[in-house]
């Protein structure tokens, strides 16, 4: 409200007769400021922003420039969302004298799934962990003579190999051997990871991996790792875990999925057959090799006739997309020889566990026998783990630097 002073000065020198009437609501303009501009933008910090980019490569990009949210989303999928290693949390389930562990509702867009199992105790010592899937959502879980097929490698710290290999009505993911198997004592535990890959997919047969290790009496304890196949072209949507005998006392089950669309997805090819070169195998016959991308990684399932095996260093070239001989193994994520995969083959040769292996830098896997006094990450002839017209079969995965 205007005071009288500011009444007076403003009707100072004003001449006229009537009634002067002052506005109790006068009427605000609020003036036209139009668009701020500027070089640069300080937010708390040293760094001052100077633009902003649309650029879904980022090749433009620098340390005082954002991009838009579309150019962060475009590269982010194109790039593969980070990789392998982008899985999502989904569920976990705590064991509590629990017969079995099941999840159920598998998404079969997802490219992988991994459950990573921690501090695992069984009711009845000495027994083994097995995994069983299903088609119907869990209303039965597959238990065939012949659905399933396993190698599976332990060792003793210090001690001698306790493997098991079959195929039969599930796939076991830790051993008892020899009385080596998972312990009712929670101070010998059992952890460890199982990889489900394309349970999804009604083309081809489903692929397990799994690792892991547990405690045993006195200064030792059990590694072990191995693959397997659940021999089915129909989508898996449930699987179950439980013991041999017995329950399952205590320990989590944490389920992750890995996305196949959308932000933080991996790229996922589809599988594509190529022929590859053998070296040590002889003419090789009944070709079948199929390779395809997950994130950073070339992922190989083979099954081949071997020919005249000779002692020379067993080898098959990497390829990709159709193409052989295309890609190479990566010489940043590779250290040394590394096992790539699990290999099974026919009779005829004196070792039971086979590996195949990948080296930095290579356009080829080699394979290895554990046993025999043979090294299991020393690539050895073909002759030590092939007999002569064996049929052969493998899966491998490769991490690759740059892709074709």
């Amino acid at each position: 409200m205007a005071t009288n002073d500011a009444v007076n000065v403003g009707l100072a020198g004003s001449t006229g007769t009537g009634t002067f009437v002052g506005a109790t609501s006068p009427t605000l303009v609020t003036p036209a400021l139009g668009v701020a501009t500027a070089t640069s933008v300080n937010i708390g910090s040293s760094t001052l922003i100077n633009g902003v980019i649309d650029d879904d490569t980022m090749a433009t990009a620098s340390a005082t420039t954002v991009p838009t949210s579309e150019s962060t989303k475009a590269y982010v999928d194109a790039a593969g969302g980070g990789g392998i290693g982008s899985f999502v949390f989904i569920e976990k389930k705590v064991a509590s004298a629990s017969a079995t562990i099941e999840f159920n509702n598998l998404d079969p867009t997802y490219a992988a799934y991994k459950v990573v199992i921690s501090s695992m105790t069984p009711s009845i010592t000495d027994q083994y962990l097995y995994l069983r899937t299903s088609t119907d959502n869990g209303v039965s879980f597959d238990s065939g003579a012949s659905d399933y097929s396993f190698v599976l490698e332990a060792f003793q710290v210090a001690g001698s190999g306790l493997g098991a290999s079959y195929v039969g009505d599930k796939i076991q993911i830790t051993t008892n051997t020899g009385a080596t198997g998972v312990l009712t004592n929670a101070s010998f535990a059992y952890s460890g990871e199982v990889s489900l890959i394309d349970l999804g997919s009604t083309t081809s047969n489903k692929q397990v991996s799994f690792t892991g290790m547990h405690g045993y009496t006195g200064p030792t304890g059990i590694n072990e790792y191995g693959n397997g196949l659940r021999y089915t072209n129909t989508a898996i949507d449930a699987i179950q875990f439980a013991m041999l005998t017995g329950n399952i006392t205590s320990g989590e089950f944490s389920l992750y999925g890995l996305p196949t669309t959308g932000g933080g997805s991996a790229t996922v090819t589809p599988w594509v057959a190529y022929t590859p070169t053998f070296t040590g195998f002889g003419t090789v016959a009944s070709i079948e090799v199929w390779s395809r991308r997950v994130g950073d990684s070339l992922e190989i399932r083979a099954r081949f006739t071997a020919g005249t095996v000779t002692a020379v260093e067993a080898r098959m070239t990497l390829g990709y997309n159709g193409t052989n001989s295309n890609v190479t193994s990566s010489n940043t994520k590779i250290t040394g020889v590394q096992m790539a995969g699990l290999f099974m083959t026919g009779s005829g040769v004196s070792s039971a566990y086979y590996n195949s292996l990948i080296e930095a830098n290579t356009g080829y896997v080699t394979f290895g026998t554990s046993g025999g006094g043979s090294g299991g990450v020393v690539p050895t002839t073909a002759t030590n783990i092939s007999g002569s017209s064996n049929v052969n079969t493998f899966m491998a995965q490769v991490p690759v630097d740059t892709w074709p």
